[in-house]
């Protein structure tokens, strides 16, 4: 495998050959420049990690695969793994039709070249593993992988709105939603909104922060929107960046003066897919289901706006069955390089095959959740 590879320790020195690959290659958002370089700045930044982005160049000498690696070190153990972490919930190399077919070739030797191009590494790391992209399969996620504990939920966006929301939601469910539409009308003027100014993006996050921090302590949980690096990172990633669009988009269903939901996707290469989403819990507004109100007028958008594929996200949720139908396979992979490369790779696999088997048997996973709320009770 004589193809060239750089190594970049600078987000910025990576941009141009980035942006190529934007337009040349596939990927999933979560691997676009401004979202990748937003997540290193604020998370990565606060964890310690430091980019160690690698480029593969094809026979011609163009940019043909990157792997959005950065370098860690715990415990003794030196890794490599993807950027965005539990953030993003699609972790793929961004490669053209040709980067596709240098990775498949080989894809173990290919992670060790890059890891050696990168100063070596004991781990790589690679977490949220699409099996499949695109309807092709994916060669990493078989490397020293493990199913993930838990799916994505995806959709294939078509290009009436209006039929697809009849398909995916029965009348009964339809005219109930009217009805609520109606109710939340009373209170104040509905409107679903795509902010793009600073002031309107500042004003959704500050809803969606506050209305994540009370329902987080209404159920007696961590709010892991509470953490600054979150917060800064989300203000980043959602800010105005020109004709590009931000990595972040916000969606906000306003009754009145008052933000009653948000919705946060990350966009790029046709596809929208769901970060987050929150909702006022004032009883007399949650029972007008403004999250349900506001998800039918963003798919309505998307679709507008030509978008092809629509999901929610990784995790199990009952809005999410509405629209997205169909269920992405995610595997989490270790790839050992050295001794203690390999001991690390097993402890990790055993502990994701213990969080897979927790999270699908419910007895398991309710006794999980009381012991997860007496330790809380009695630190």
């Amino acid at each position: 495998m004589a193809h060239e590879m750089d190594v970049f320790q600078r987000i910025e020195d990576a941009e141009a050959p980035w942006r190529t690959l934007e337009t040349t290659g596939c990927a999933s958002p979560f691997q676009r420049f401004s979202w990748v370089a937003s997540s290193l700045r604020t998370m990565s930044a606060a964890s310690g990690a430091e980019p160690a982005i690698v480029l593969i160049r094809d026979a011609a000498g163009n940019p043909a695969v990157i792997l959005p690696f950065e370098r860690l070190r715990r415990g003794g153990i030196t890794m490599l793994r993807s950027i965005g972490g539990k953030h993003a919930s699609f972790h793929l190399p961004l490669a053209t039709s040709e980067g596709e077919k240098l990775i498949a070739a080989d894809p173990a030797a290919l992670l060790r070249l890059a890891a050696e191009a990168a100063g070596g590494a004991d781990l790589i790391m690679l977490t949220s593993v699409p099996t499949e992209w695109q309807g092709r399969p994916n060669p990493l996620a078989g490397l020293g992988a493990v199913e993930a504990a838990s799916r994505a939920y995806e959709t294939e966006l078509p290009k009436d709105a209006e039929a697809f929301i009849q398909e995916r939601c029965s009348a009964d469910a339809r005219k109930k939603l009217r009805k609520k539409r109606q109710g939340l009308a009373k209170l104040g003027a509905v409107m679903a909104t795509r902010p793009g100014d600073e002031a309107g993006i500042g004003r959704a996050l500050d809803a969606f922060f506050a209305q994540k921090e009370r329902r987080f302590a209404a159920q007696g949980l961590p709010n892991p929107f509470a953490e600054a690096t979150t917060q800064a990172f989300l203000r980043e990633a959602c800010a105005p960046s020109g004709s590009e669009g931000p990595a972040i988009e916000l969606y906000g269903l306003s009754c009145g003066e008052r933000i009653v939901a948000v919705f946060g996707l990350a966009t790029g290469f046709g596809r929208a897919s769901g970060m987050f989403t929150s909702f006022d819990d004032d009883p007399v507004i949650a029972r007008c289901s403004p999250g349900d109100i506001l998800l039918q007028d963003m798919v309505r958008d998307l679709v507008a706006r030509g978008f092809e594929r629509f999901d929610l996200g990784v995790g199990e949720a009952r809005y999410k069955n509405s629209f997205c139908t169909a269920e992405v396979t995610l595997a989490d992979a270790f790839i050992p390089l050295t001794l203690y490369g390999r001991l690390a790779a097993a402890a990790l696999q055993t502990a994701s095959r213990m969080k897979a088997a927790v999270k699908r048997d419910p007895r398991l996973l309710n006794a999980a959740n009381r012991l997860r709320t007496a330790l809380r009770r009695s630190a």
